[in-house]
């Protein structure tokens, strides 16, 4: 175990990044009272879970400026411990199953462009 901020408290546990109790809160005020990993971007929107997934809308431009939105699958705390996928591309391969339900769930929310 090492900490990451001796002054909050926040902690790694055998590779799995431990929130001190405010950021803990943030990470719920940010990203929804059930969203298990801290995702920081301001601009994703929390979707839902699915299987060990936190599940997110990422509303990015692409480099010509015009919409680009990304999915997110966040399987941990670190900062590489995520998947992303064009939303386009989704389709009935059940390989895209944690991308199948993203896209469910921004459909409902009314996020597809």
């Amino acid at each position: 175990m090492s900490r990451v901020d001796a002054e909050c408290g926040c902690w790694f546990d055998r590779g799995e990044l431990v929130m001190c109790p405010a950021h803990a809160e943030a990470n719920r005020k940010l990203n929804g009272a059930d969203a298990r990993y801290m995702h920081a971007c301001r601009d994703c929107l929390w979707l839902g879970a699915f299987d060990r997934f936190d599940l997110y809308w990422c509303p990015q431009l692409g480099f010509t400026g015009s919409p680009m939105p990304t999915l997110i699958a966040r399987y941990g705390n670190g900062p590489s411990e995520y998947l992303t996928y064009n939303y386009r591309l989704v389709g009935s391969d059940p390989r895209h199953a944690v991308f199948a339900e993203a896209l469910r769930l921004a459909r409902i929310a009314g996020l597809e462009t």
